[in-house]
């Protein structure tokens, strides 16, 4: 009870209900170590979006290896007309990079809304005042992060793609 009686909440909507905790210290290391506490407590997004890449990539890598299967006989015939395995290596690696940029641009436009969205829905139901703020860093970040994820996922296939027999 008494470390709950130590957190305060700052209210800073006059339609927002009154705060149960009561503030019993100020200054900048209480500050400090909210931010700290919040940012800890915020870890496991992170974790979430690591774990989300990576079924990414690997669904991406299962996707494509399913597709080098079915387009042997393609390949083969690839390889008979000329094509040698480094430019077949390529063009499924071309595939993944258009996989990540079409990826990338619905990420863009849907992560974006949706974070709009819930962040409009934060700054109604809580205490704190929340307030959207797009960033063309992170985007940027992030697409790279997701075509960089399906370019690599697609080493994998191209590779297997290279052995195929032209026999």
């Amino acid at each position: 009870l008494p470390a709950v009686i130590s957190i305060s909440i700052r209210v800073s909507r006059p339609d927002a209900p009154y705060p149960v905790y009561l503030r019993t210290s100020y200054g900048p290391w209480r500050t400090y170590m909210q931010t700290h506490e919040i940012d800890r407590d915020f870890l496991i997004f992170d974790f979430i979006l690591v774990m989300t890449v990576a079924l990414a990539g690997i669904g991406v890598a299962n996707t494509m290896l399913i597709q080098v299967q079915a387009r042997s006989r393609e390949f083969s015939v690839l390889r008979m007309v000329g094509m040698s395995g480094l430019q077949v290596a390529l063009l499924l690696l071309a595939e993944g990079v258009i996989v990540g940029l079409v990826g990338a641009m619905l990420a863009a436009v849907v992560g974006n809304a949706l974070g709009a969205a819930s962040v409009s829905f934060l700054d109604h139901f809580t205490l704190f005042d929340y307030s959207f703020r797009f960033s063309y860093v992170a985007t940027g970040a992030f697409s790279a992060l997701c075509v960089l994820t399906c370019a690599s996922a697609a080493l994998y296939p191209s590779l297997v793609a290279t052995r195929a027999s032209s026999a």
